[in-house]
């Protein structure tokens, strides 16, 4: 088995401690820690509460169910129940008589560094939002050890960062209203970078601090010479904008904080001055920030309206993904009645080419581009609804004429609707490695990266699926297929990882 490097007994003693929070603060009965390997695996490295004949995994691959999910819920623990809100795993929690799983994820230096899984409460009773509370707090403590330890490198110089959800949507009471998107992944990034900057050019510490119904959640970026009254001080400032705009506190047990070290050159001045501002103000979600910088070294205020305008702009951005993800569904949607069959295909395809992007190691980025690709790939098949060129199990020349039409067809409709990238993904997603496809006979790299993994991904659902035009074989065989025509019609690397996700519980 592939060891974490720098783990000791003394370690697994220390973080055992911190997971027996569960047990204290949650009473869940059950609980294990998950780190992340040097592989890329998540190896199990300490655990209480489990029996011999409990199923419990001493290591999960990158792109196993429970590691995908983890990954997507970023920093917010959360309860799911196997058969209602996660049937991948359903048989897995069977085989220790559980139904519910908490999944605490441990998200750090912009990746999963690990994962708890917590379960069966004591008495029976579910996990509820103290629950979830609660684990956060326990998961910021590993977060904080591994960064003391140095287990993990980049926490050194990154250290901690703030809570990234992939994207909060607030559903608007009237449903003809636009929904409220807050900051995704992207858009934290680019406002922590922009931040930390501003310490390594001066300022003495910049605090982010996100508001929502459960408590509050800060980022600290700061230099060596900040201690806890400064924390304080600048907690306190936060306080007082956010009442004097008429706004709701957090409570101090629900105040979380995560500090950040930041190299600069030169030692901070003394005097110093501070500034906070509300960057940005939606319902429900409120982000705001303080400066804290020296009066020779500029005032605070001009910081807080750079880090207000990129808020702005970031806000606004991650708008449009999570529009164009919402505007590509639109697309396929209006066919699902007459054409279910396709439709949950394309969706299928979607989520296995999710799944292979992480399996690829490709970033959060990628697998949605990824992702989308796969849902509206076939797009331009719905032209053939209710012909025999869609369904027909032995084709002739026009049917073939017409399927093949559906790759220009889909670039077309895509062109269109303003997916000007996806288009040529679409286009070229029957292409095959050696040159032989349709419609431009790429081959080989010539192929674009992102239709040779959807086509690998489409060729395997369509083999295992009850709903395609032909019998539904077995994955283990559909896989062998696949590796029978690696190098030939699918790129080998695909197929590689096509494998890697088909043999993943």
């Amino acid at each position: 088995m592939i060891r974490i490097q720098g783990w000791t007994p003394d370690l697994e003693k220390n973080f055992k401690q911190i997971l027996f929070r569960f047990l204290e603060e949650i009473n869940s009965t059950k609980a294990a820690l998950y780190l992340l390997a040097a592989d890329g695996s998540y190896l199990l490295t300490t655990q209480y509460g489990f029996g011999r004949r409990d199923a419990l995994a001493a290591e999960f691959p990158p792109g196993h169910p429970i590691v995908l999910r983890a990954r997507e819920l970023r920093n917010k623990p959360r309860a799911l129940h196997a058969l209602e809100d996660f049937p991948d795993i359903a048989g897995y929690l069977e085989g220790a008589g559980s139904g519910w799983i908490l999944l605490a994820p441990l998200y750090g230096a912009s990746r999963l560094l690990g994962f708890v899984d917590a379960r069966d409460k004591g008495r029976r009773q579910p996990f509820v939002a103290q629950d979830l509370k609660a684990a956060s707090q326990i998961t910021d403590a590993m977060i904080h050890l591994l960064a003391t330890i140095g287990l993990y490198p980049e926490l050194d110089e990154n250290a901690l960062s703030l809570e990234e959800p992939a994207v909060q949507v607030i559903e608007p009471e009237n449903e003809h209203a636009a929904p409220v998107v807050t900051l995704d992944e992207p858009a934290f990034q680019e406002l922590i970078s922009l931040a930390t900057s501003m310490v390594r050019e001066g300022a003495l510490l910049i605090s982010l601090t996100v508001i929502e119904e459960a408590g509050a959640s800060s980022l600290v970026l700061a230099t060596g010479g900040t201690d806890e009254a400064d924390l304080e001080a600048v907690q306190q400032h936060q306080v007082s904008v956010l009442t004097g705009r008429g706004l709701m506190a957090p409570q101090e047990d629900g105040w979380s904080r995560q500090v950040r070290k930041v190299e600069r050159r030169a030692n901070p001045p003394a005097a110093r001055t501070i500034a906070s501002g509300i960057l940005l103000q939606l319902p429900g979600w409120t982000l705001i920030a303080s400066a804290v910088t020296s009066r020779e070294l500029g005032d605070p205020r001009q910081l807080i309206a750079q880090l207000s305008a990129t808020a702005g702009e970031a806000h606004h951005c991650g708008t449009l993904r999570f529009l164009r993800r919402r505007y590509a569904r639109s697309l396929v949607e209006p066919f699902r009645a007459d054409a279910p069959d396709l439709v949950q295909h394309m969706e299928s395809v979607s989520r296995i080419a999710w799944r292979l992007a992480f399996v690829l190691g490709l970033d959060a980025e990628m697998a949605e581009e990824a992702a989308i690709a796969g849902l509206v790939h076939d797009i331009g098949l719905t032209d053939l609804i209710g012909q025999p060129a869609l369904t027909a199990t032995a084709p002739g020349p026009e049917e073939r004429r017409l399927y093949r039409s559906h790759v220009l067809s889909g670039e077309k409709k895509l062109l269109h609707a303003g997916f000007d990238e996806l288009a040529p993904i679409v286009r070229h997603h029957h292409e095959r490695w050696d040159g032989s496809g349709f419609p431009d006979r790429l081959s080989q790299d010539a192929i674009p990266f992102l239709s040779r993994l959807v086509h690998v991904a489409e060729v395997y659902d369509r083999l295992i699926s009850e709903y395609s035009y032909r019998a539904p074989i077995r994955p283990d065989r559909a896989i062998a297929i696949l590796q029978a025509a690696a190098g030939r019609q699918f790129d080998p690397n695909m197929v590689d990882a096509m494998t890697q996700l088909a043999e993943m519980p």
